[in-house]
């Protein structure tokens, strides 16, 4: 005992002290801060981690959106609006560009041919007198060609008919219908009575 308190001595003692009153004071300064005491200065960079933040504190304010990814189910949604324009852009009225394009070409009635914007009747008819052909052929919603629309076809014909009905053409009291035929020299164009039978066919306007 003697010896314990020869060692000690005053400076020893307030050394001993002032340690304790260090600790003291520290553990007392962190314990106790004062209210709104900390801020960002005292907060070291990524301190804070996202599972010590409250749930659902955060806001869109709290946020920089640029530095957001685009959600999942955000980036399917968008690749459905884009495939849909992408079809849209495609399509007019439900119709492909291909649709488009066969709708816009004009086309005749099975049977028929088309030339100069116009459907003939492919085979001629077996010969009439010129007020029957014309009525045969209204009555089907047709009507016989014009001489100028007959020649026209008729170029186009490898071995056409050797004449046909046209249009008629009344001349005074003799009823006369205009005849085209097509010779070596190319269509001719002359006028029988009405009343003789002769080869025709019948003509309508080509639709979509």
């Amino acid at each position: 005992m003697s010896k314990l308190r020869a060692r000690l001595s005053y400076a020893n003692v307030m050394a001993t002290v002032a340690v304790f009153i260090a600790l003291g004071g520290t553990s007392y300064a962190i314990s106790k801060l004062p209210k709104n005491s900390v801020g960002t200065k005292q907060i070291k960079k990524d301190a804070v981690k996202g599972s010590k933040v409250a749930k659902d504190s955060l806001t869109g304010t709290d946020i920089e959106e640029s530095t957001l990814d685009t959600v999942p189910s955000a980036v399917t949604a968008q690749r459905a609006v884009e495939a849909q324009g992408a079809a849209n852009a495609q399509t007019l009225g439900g119709l492909s560009a291909t649709q488009i394009t066969d709708a816009s070409k004009v086309g005749c009635p099975a049977g028929m041919q088309l030339a100069v914007g116009i459907c003939f009747e492919s085979v001629a008819r077996d010969p009439k007198a010129l007020f029957v052909a014309m009525s045969e052929c209204g009555l089907i919603g047709r009507r016989l060609p014009s001489q100028g629309e007959l020649i026209a076809f008729r170029t186009q014909l490898t071995v056409p008919p050797p004449e046909e009905w046209a249009e008629p053409l009344l001349s005074g009291a003799t009823q006369l219908g205009a005849i085209i035929a097509t010779g070596p020299g190319g269509a001719t164009l002359t006028f029988k009575p009405a009343s003789e039978p002769h080869p025709y066919r019948c003509m309508v306007s080509a639709t979509n």
